[in-house]
């Protein structure tokens, strides 16, 4: 089996910067827990989904949502996406949508509570147009794998 390795607190090299947020995306770091199970036992790895640009892992499935619906033709440049969510889904799809330029629209319900809708909305969400369901896309799986 590889070894894994962690991220240094205090590289010697600067980090490659990065295009844009997107590319911060995924890759996030493992650590194993050596402490969980006994030595000859199983080998634990937590994958830090917090080092994603919004700290959750829903900005793999939300950049590979818009990017698979952008390459197939199914979001065109420039347009809009419709989300029914208030969680994190909603904050990583507005990020997402921000930076490639397509408006959101953020549809919910009362029962989300108001600071749930408000994350979302401060990244801006504006008119809709398309639907995006991370539900029915069977990226969502694979994108997990994959990042």
């Amino acid at each position: 089996m590889g070894s894994v390795t962690t991220p240094s607190r205090h590289p010697t090299q600067p980090p490659e910067m990065a295009r844009d947020i997107l590319q911060c995306i995924g890759n996030t770091s493992l650590v194993a827990l050596r402490a969980v199970a006994p030595a000859n036992g199983a080998r634990i790895l937590l994958k830090v989904e917090s080092e994603n640009p919004t700290g959750s892992m829903k900005d793999r499935m939300a950049l590979a949502m818009i990017e698979a619906a952008e390459s197939d033709g199914r979001l065109p440049a420039g347009g809009a996406v419709v989300e029914y969510t208030a969680g994190s889904t909603g904050v990583s799809l507005s990020l997402v949508c921000a930076v490639k330029g397509h408006p959101l629209h953020i549809v919910s319900s009362d029962a989300f509570t108001r600071p749930s809708r408000s994350r979302a909305n401060t990244r801006g969400s504006r008119s809709p147009a398309r639907i995006a369901s991370r539900i029915a896309n069977p990226l969502n799986p694979v994108i997990s794998l994959r990042t």
